[in-house]
């Protein structure tokens, strides 16, 4: 805690020698995030609807397997953004 003027606020301190690396990129992941929700990409649909659509994990040790009757890329044409939103 520092004091300045009357008020009491917290700041970081790196200790001497150590790394900063972590705490920055989940600063930076934070401030995407809220970028994100600022252009109201709605997260939690999307993700639900990726987890449908893939379905369970699958037991054999092949990586994930596409469930019958879909496609392997559902929507080529469109962007990343567009697939996200």
């Amino acid at each position: 805690m520092k004091e300045s003027g009357g008020w009491r606020y917290r700041v970081w301190e790196l200790p001497a020698g150590k790394a900063n690396e972590a705490l920055d990129c989940r600063v930076y992941a934070y401030g995407a995030l809220c970028g994100l929700l600022h252009f109201e990409l709605q997260l939690n649909r999307r993700a639900e609807a990726v987890k449908a659509w893939a379905g369970p994990a699958p037991l054999v040790p092949g990586g994930p397997v596409t469930p019958p009757g879909l496609p392997r890329n559902p929507s080529p044409a469109r962007s990343l953004v567009q697939r996200l939103a």
